[in-house]
């Protein structure tokens, strides 16, 4: 206080402390602590470049005070605080759903809403104000949003076991010029990652066949009409059941990263921060990958990088589904009641 008023007599009227008191808390704490943090001149204070590095750190934890009682005056007042989340239908299972579990528990007079639409649509609909935090795979470009690593996953190239594409168990990324591809429609973060990848190569890939679901993707693996990218997670069952084999990339495989978008210009509201801290401490108990921008794809040798994961309706929570409408928005809604 007495830094932001400029001097201990403005402060302490503020704070109704007499002036001598206020003097005294300020030299025990630098005595306490053996660093000058004021200096005094005349009527006025300066802070010394420790008492500057102090009144920084106090501004956010003082800032980060203010929003969780905001929240929990929400919370205890029950004033319908909601956060939305934007979420690209991924499959096979992920740590967002159980993240949503958790924090539905911690938390259960806010109202969760999970927005479901395409990977490449997930950023713009928080720079629009539509949701206040997106499950991202894929950072488009001029994306502003910040990132909150969460997983990621090996992206592996499947083929049907009597593949006639590839006899064998292994190609070079050149080579998958002349085979045929099959890829996930516009829009899915795996196909992006996927050009992405093989454009590093300067490989122009042969896709015959686009599909619209992970499902009838590999299906069409499985009849060898081509060759296919899919995250290992969503495989590796028809992988171990010899029902696809797995080609291997002598040059690396890509990877794909699960990351939490928000707002880069500090306005999160006091829901999407609980969020974002629950995100970082399950990062810090399963081990963490960083927090940095979601890339978008290269060789997994020493150091993979781009985008991934996965997300699946969780059994755990009160999920409300809403099919969306192909003739308007492609929009799905899960609406998550607290009780």
């Amino acid at each position: 206080m007495a830094a932001k008023e400029g001097s201990v007599s403005k402060a302490a009227k503020r704070l109704m402390l007499s002036q001598p008191l206020l003097t005294n808390h300020v030299k025990s704490l630098e005595e306490a602590i053996g660093v000058r943090l004021m200096v005094y001149e005349s009527d006025s204070i300066r802070l010394t470049r420790a008492g500057q590095a102090v009144l920084r750190k106090a501004s956010r934890i003082f800032h980060e005070i203010d929003e969780t009682e905001s929240l929990l005056e929400q919370i205890s007042s029950k004033k319908g605080a909601e956060l939305r989340i934007g979420c690209p239908d991924i499959p096979g299972s992920c740590l967002v759903p159980r993240l949503i579990a958790e924090f539905e528990q911690s938390y259960p007079n806010i109202r969760i809403t999970v927005n479901r639409g395409k990977d490449i649509s997930m950023a713009k609909s928080v720079e629009s104000g539509r949701n206040d935090l997106a499950v991202m795979r894929f950072r488009p470009a001029n994306c502003r949003l910040k990132m909150k690593l969460v997983e990621k996953d090996e992206l592996v190239l499947i083929a049907s076991p009597w593949s006639i594409h590839v006899p064998g168990g292994e190609i070079q990324v050149r080579d998958l010029s002349q085979v045929p591809l099959i890829s996930l429609k516009e829009g899915s973060a795996v196909r992006e990652v996927v050009l992405q990848y093989m454009w590093k190569f300067m490989v122009t890939p042969k896709v015959n066949i686009e599909s619209p679901s992970v499902a009838l993707l590999k299906e069409f693996v499985r009849r060898d009409d081509g060759l296919a990218f899919v995250e290992r997670s969503v495989v590796q069952a028809e992988l171990d059941q010899h029902l696809l084999k797995e080609i291997c990339i002598t040059d690396g495989s890509p990877t794909i990263t699960l990351a939490i978008g928000y707002p880069s210009g500090g306005e999160v509201s006091p829901p999407a921060r609980a969020f974002l801290r629950l995100v970082a401490q399950s990062r810090k108990t399963i081990g963490s990958v960083g927090e940095s921008a979601v890339s978008t794809g290269s060789p997994a040798s020493p150091t993979p990088v781009a985008d991934l994961p996965l997300y699946k309706k969780s059994k755990e929570l009160n999920v409300m589904y809403h099919e969306p409408n192909e003739a308007s928005e492609p929009c799905n809604s899960y609406d998550i009641h607290g009780g």
